[in-house]
């Protein structure tokens, strides 16, 4: 029977010295994740390349699939940020546009992380405890895109239910005017 790979979190970096050097292994295994793959990447070569020892690396990341599940938090992190920035800044009056402009960033985020991409969703234990840990934000960030689409565009256009579809857009919960919410951290 195939034991199922530990992906539990080392220790939390508090000082700003350790956040970089948390910043340089994860920059370090993306770039070799993407380089020749997850499968040959090793932690000493994760280790070598961010500068670190190995014994630094495993204080942080008690082993690659905790590296590989940290850097899915934050590919999946930044896209939310993305699209909220997107939606906020956007002069747009119409929503089908702003959608188009969001789903070309998704689109290009992923094609641009295509081989990360790949290796979360090989590694299905990894990939089915980001979808855990994701429920939570996604529940904050489509109270956010509702949020923002009911204030910028339906309340002052309280005609575009009819011209656009949005049901098949943004669940309807996610625009009621009791929905206050707006941040993604």
């Amino acid at each position: 029977m195939k034991r199922k790979p530990n992906v539990k979190k080392g220790h939390i970096p508090l000082q700003e010295r350790s956040r970089q050097m948390v910043e340089w292994i994860l920059d370090a295994a993306m770039r070799l994740f993407a380089e020749q793959g997850y499968e040959v990447t090793t932690t000493n070569k994760i280790a070598e390349l961010a500068g670190v020892s190995i014994g630094s690396l495993y204080h942080y990341f008690p082993n690659k699939n905790a590296i590989l599940l940290e850097l899915g938090i934050r590919h999946r992190k930044k896209m939310y940020r993305d699209i909220i920035k997107t939606l906020r800044n956007s002069k747009e009056s119409d929503l089908r546009e702003v959608l188009k402009r969001i789903v070309t960033k998704i689109i290009r985020l992923h094609r641009d992380n295509q081989l990360f991409i790949e290796a979360l969703t090989v590694h299905t234990h990894i990939d089915k405890q980001l979808d855990t840990i994701k429920h939570d934000h996604d529940i904050k960030f489509w109270a956010a895109v509702g949020s923002i689409i009911r204030k910028k565009y339906m309340d002052s256009n309280p005609g575009i239910e009819r011209r656009l579809p949005l049901k098949r857009c943004v669940r309807p919960k996610w625009i009621t005017k009791s929905n206050t919410a707006g941040q993604i951290r």
